[in-house]
């Protein structure tokens, strides 16, 4: 038994070894007010030579330390890669979490995806044979291309969190230290494999690829839990795929073991895993690797050690609103058409044991991303979850890659089901973003972000409250990101219904791309519950050409200096606004300037006359 593990978990582990998570800490009993405030921005390069590499670590030190960004749209142009969408294939089955989410995050810090995108084609000079259908290239020239991730907390909360902070912080350096070196390292077994076909006749059944998905599964002020999905092709029949979750304590910043939850041991655990692996059996046998063992191998804290040879394995599991979840990939107790496994235990289903401390008390609201499938509506009859469906459009080119759709909605396991009021136009590998929402008084949503032209997404809505679904309605919003020295993209992740952050467009000082807190409205639909936009992608070189009259203000927006003249020749970097009164900008000398508009209507002012007079260096976009 033990040999047959081995083998499995060894595959396992080359296949999963890029699957990430992240962490949180430090309890907080009584938050009454957070300042949004962010480090200064500084002005970045996105340049990737050599010496680029060499200081590599510098950078990543300026990213986590300084908040150093250099703006973005959503191109992905830097690295010539494809746009927001990913691979759906092999994606989990989530269906298991359709139940109410008691999740208590309120007062939970916010947090930030960083992310890098690869796409490397191959530029040797070996070549495929143009007649020869035995020895083919089936990547285009593309060797490989991925998508690693990472999480950190967001900067305004490191005094309030500082040991989960330093955790996320110390363990995000070392995850994106290791991103180029896996780029690099993939890209040259592909690069062999790719010249070896072409030299020996054989087709290249490429690229290689690597795709990161991390999804906050609970976040309160007791646990934090990232289930972390990766999938994988680096040749061979097919590819391989796998998850596993990443599990914190909030009070002391401490990475948990299931050992630290439960208060039983394993022995008992593995009885109630069989249990439930039992419930989904499709087949007699399906299981029979873990009954055969009693899942015996699997350890608390366990040690896996090839040359002692102790080989115990350790459990893959995290907290979700309705238990604990416990994850099996392929090949550890079932065959790879049997896929992965996720079973859920509640955490009240048996008596004892989950340790108190980690039972979820009275909710106080929960937001966590979901993988949801898109249907086409003449497909899903028989399907008995959570789903979004669509009417395909007769209109459909079917002559690119893209997905027409007259009608979208939601449909639940019960049957029922929505539509919005607007079709779609998609990649057609999209895999949508989607968020499942509940509030304090008991209501449950699904936010759905559609993909629309120049940056923009619509934001749909559908009150999923008790057994019934409803369409809330549509708001318009811009993708938010931040771009970072060495291809390191930033984007916020939601999972605080009372502090969600979407982004929007404007062009009083230039263009720029800027984002406002939210929280979840009585109709579902997020209201507007902060005075100023924080501004990311900005104009990064305005200099002023005459003297400006401004007041001198401190983070949190109060005067320190009112009536201060700023010299002509002064460098402003856009920094917070509220979108019709004023601008914040920095100052070379670290002091924020208030400018205070006269109109925001085009031809935009300020008291000293119109700003495109004012100043050079605007970068307008479109």
């Amino acid at each position: 038994m033990k040999k047959r593990i081995l083998a499995s978990c060894i595959s396992i582990a080359i296949a999963t070894s890029m699957i990430t998570g992240c962490n949180i800490a430090d309890k907080i009993n009584d938050i009454k007010e957070v300042t949004n405030s962010e480090n200064a921005q500084v002005d970045r390069n996105n340049n990737e030579n050599e010496q680029a590499a060499k200081d590599e670590k510098t950078v990543l030190d300026n990213l986590i330390d300084e908040n150093a960004v250099e703006s973005s749209g959503n191109s992905d142009s830097d690295n010539g890669t494809e746009n927001k969408d990913t691979d759906n294939t092999d994606n989990p089955d989530d269906s298991s979490e359709q139940s109410s989410m008691n999740q208590a995050i309120s007062g939970a810090p916010t947090y930030k995806n960083i992310s890098k995108k690869y796409n490397t084609r191959y530029d040797g000079d070996v070549k495929f044979p143009d007649d020869d259908g035995n020895c083919k290239d089936y990547s285009d020239g593309i060797l490989y291309k991925g998508t690693k991730q990472t999480i950190m907390m967001d900067d305004e909360w490191e005094s309030i969190y500082p040991a989960l902070y330093k955790t996320l912080k110390d363990e995000a350096q070392k995850e994106m230290e290791s991103f180029d070196k896996w780029a690099d390292q993939t890209t040259s077994e592909a690069k062999g494999q790719y010249e070896d076909c072409a030299q020996n006749g054989y087709s290249f059944y490429g690229p290689f690829s690597d795709e990161d998905e991390l999804m906050v599964k609970r976040s309160d002020s007791i646990v934090f839990s990232v289930y972390s999905y990766n999938s994988e092709y680096t040749g061979g029949v097919h590819g391989m795929y796998g998850a596993n979750g990443q599990n914190y304590d909030v009070e002391s910043g401490k990475k948990l073991d299931i050992g630290d939850v439960v208060t039983v041991p394993e022995s008992e655990l593995n009885k109630i895993i069989l249990e439930k692996l039992h419930e989904i059996e499709e087949y007699e046998g399906q299981f029979s690797l873990a009954e055969d063992s009693g899942l015996s191998d699997y350890k608390y804290n366990a040690v896996f050690d090839l040359d002692s040879g102790v080989y115990e394995y350790e459990y893959k599991w995290y907290f979700a609103g309705d238990g604990l979840h416990i994850i099996f990939n392929p090949y550890e107790i079932a065959s790879y058409a049997d896929g992965m496994q996720d079973i859920v235990i509640g955490y009240e289903e048996h008596d004892g044991l989950i340790a108190d401390k980690y039972i979820p008390k009275d909710s106080n609201g929960f937001c966590m991303k979901e993988n949801i499938f898109l249907i086409d509506e003449k497909y899903d009859s028989d399907q008995q979850s959570l789903h979004f469906r669509y009417v395909h459009s007769a209109n459909d080119p079917e002559d690119d890659d893209l997905l027409y759709g007259d009608d979208f909605g939601l449909a639940l396991a019960n049957g029922k089901y929505a539509y919005t009021d607007s079709g779609f136009c998609i990649n057609e590998n999209t895999t949508l973003e989607a968020y499942r929402i509940g509030t304090t008084d008991g209501k449950e949503y699904i936010y759905v972000i559609i993909p629309d032209v120049n940056d923009y997404y619509k934001l749909h809505v559908f009150d999923i409250t008790g057994d019934d679904v409803k369409f809330a309605g549509t708001q318009w919003y811009h993708y938010m990101e931040e771009r970072l020295d060495g291809g390191f993209r930033v984007e916020p992740i939601q999972s605080d219904p009372y502090n969600l952050r979407f982004g929007d467009v404007m062009g009083i000082f230039g263009t720029f791309t800027c984002y406002a807190n939210y929280e979840v409205g009585a109709d579902g639909l997020p209201v507007k519950i902060s005075d100023d936009y924080k501004i990311v992608w900005k104009s990064e070189d305005a200099y002023s050409k005459s003297d400006i009259k401004a007041d001198i203000v401190n983070e949190d927006g109060t005067t320190a200096e009112g009536g201060v003249t700023v010299p002509s020749g002064s460098h402003f970097i856009p920094y917070s606004t509220d979108g019709e009164k004023y601008i914040d900008c920095m100052l070379d000398d670290g002091r924020i300037a208030r400018l205070y508009y006269i109109s925001v209507d085009y031809p935009v002012q300020l008291q000293e006359g119109e700003i495109d007079d004012l100043f050079d260096g605007l970068v307008y976009a479109g």
